[in-house]
């Protein structure tokens, strides 16, 4: 009996492994401690923010405490842990939580510090929802979370973190809004072309069908908005990229549906923004932008809201110059063909002479130091920090 015992802690410890944080290990390895501690302080910034559905706070505070664990800042560690372990609580059936992932990552964090009692709770509290009937959705539901957490680590790391998702998600008996977000979200940046790692990845670029639909199933089944309203943003960037496959739609129309459903979503009005830049609505693009840094300053909306003020210093300069020479184009293209044509012509009164065309060179090499001044004058007044 004793030996039978002993060999199901042995599974169980196992498995256990596989379904906390500590199975990412390999993962992290190759990034280095700066970079871990850059998307740390970056998911330390999100979960301040807050999010929609408590699954993806908890999923967080789970891997954010993990990262902690992993730079020694156990004390850290330990205060997300036992917030994700406290959100689990109340949102169980039980008196204990349902989150597998806590479950683990606290047996792993009591046994590394020496406290064999607490660890055995915790083995204890995995061996009793192990006889649930509903186990295996919640492992499902466990490899999702660990799906998201791989994904956040980068596109070197999509492969795999789309593999665990389609292990997953797929196979939940039932449509869980968050977890088919971040699939599609994963699967949305893997066909981006930034995000090529080797052949099988380019040959993904533009292959993104699968994740419209995921994303537009999300649209229409999930009660967030604030999953919707990124859902819908995330629809009008594929559409934006593909044009030619959609054409039928207006990318536009799908970052303003986002804004109506949720007013409030930086992401929504960082990438409208964004895009009214490339339509040349310059004023408005400034005033989503910061509009949208009104509600959380990131360096998505610093950058394109520089690169604003950027095209609108341009615009200006151009209008100052057309307005000081309205008819200096015509004047200079007929000036280089009357002197670069092979075919012998009659010399125009208003053909530019050399002179005149080397005079228009130093002008005009003056005028781009200047406004190149200028810009950056603008960009000074931007405050570009980390978000």
């Amino acid at each position: 009996m004793f030996r039978n015992n002993e060999e199901e802690d042995e599974s169980c410890l196992e498995e256990m492994r596989k379904l906390s944080s500590f199975s990412i290990e390999a993962e992290i390895r190759y990034i280095s401690s700066q970079k871990l501690k850059e998307r740390r302080n970056k998911l330390v910034k999100d979960i301040e923010f807050g999010y929609d559905t408590t699954e993806e706070s908890i999923c967080f505070h789970n891997f954010v405490s993990f990262l902690y664990w992993e730079s020694d800042e156990r004390k850290r560690a330990m205060e997300f842990a036992t917030k994700a372990l406290e959100m689990g609580k109340e949102i169980s059936s039980l008196r204990e939580t349902e989150n597998i992932v806590t479950i683990c990552n606290f047996y792993h964090f009591n046994e590394g510090m020496g406290n064999v009692a607490e660890a055995k709770e915790f083995l204890r509290n995995f061996k009793d929802l192990s006889r649930q009937d509903d186990f295996q959705n919640l492992k499902f539901s466990a490899k999702a979370e660990l799906a998201v957490c791989i994904s956040k680590l980068g596109p070197f790391c999509s492969a795999k973190a789309i593999e665990m998702f389609r292990e997953s998600v797929n196979k939940m008996p039932t449509f869980v809004d968050c977890w088919q977000f971040y699939f599609a979200l994963t699967l949305r940046r893997k066909t981006h072309i930034l995000a090529i790692q080797n052949k099988t990845d380019a040959e993904l670029i533009g292959e993104d069908r699968e994740a419209f639909d995921i994303f537009m199933k999300v649209i229409n089944n999930t009660s967030s908005k604030i999953l919707r309203s990124r859902s819908f943003t995330e629809v009008g960037l594929i559409v934006f990229n593909n044009q030619d496959k959609y054409k039928d739609m207006n990318y536009m129309e799908f970052f303003e549906k986002a804004i109506e459903v949720n007013p409030k979503s930086y992401h929504a009005l960082q990438r409208y923004g964004q895009h009214l830049r490339y339509q040349k609505n310059l004023q408005k693009s400034k005033e989503i932008l910061e509009k949208s840094l009104t509600i959380r300053e990131t360096t998505i909306g610093y950058h394109h809201l520089g690169l604003t003020f950027q095209n609108m210093v341009l615009q200006e300069h151009r209008e100052k110059k057309k307005a000081r020479h309205p008819n200096r184009k015509n004047i200079l293209k007929q000036g280089y063909f009357n002197t670069r044509s092979h075919v012998p012509r009659q010399q125009s009164s208003k053909a530019v002479s050399p002179d005149m065309k080397n005079n228009y060179d130093r002008e005009k090499s003056l005028e781009a130091t200047r406004y190149s001044g200028q810009v950056r004058a603008k960009m000074k007044s931007v405050r570009y920090v980390t978000g």
